[in-house]
């Protein structure tokens, strides 16, 4: 069940326990910081090229982008994971981070695990 009276914030409703709303922000970046950003992913069904994309953006403007070619591609049953080391956006702000997997005509979303340094 949802906790009541806190934001649901990537719950998922009805999901049963545990199933943490998180206040929003989760945690904040100082100036000059550095970024571990891990982009894991899982090939279920597809097999081709496939390509990590992140993605940080402030409200509209995207502050920071780079993507990572997979060598070799993705297989089908195939886990996957890129380390990306990213400087904390310069500007102020909240900041969305945003990890996606491409491959041929696919686009899908990718768990982001984020480690500020």
């Amino acid at each position: 069940m949802e906790t009541a009276g806190v934001p649901c914030v990537d719950c998922v409703p009805g999901a049963g326990t545990p199933n943490i709303g998180l206040a929003w922000p989760v945690f904040t970046v100082s100036a000059g910081s550095t970024l571990s950003i891990t982009s894991l992913w899982q090939s279920t069904n597809y097999t081709g090229p496939c390509t990590s994309v992140l993605i940080l953006k402030q409200g509209n403007t995207v502050v920071f982008s780079t993507s990572f070619p997979f060598p070799g591609g993705c297989a089908s049953g195939g886990l996957y994971g890129v380390i990306y080391t990213v400087p904390a956006p310069r500007t102020t702000g909240f900041t969305t981070v945003i990890g996606t997997i491409t491959g041929g005509t696919n686009k899908s979303g990718a768990n982001t695990f984020i480690n500020v340094q």
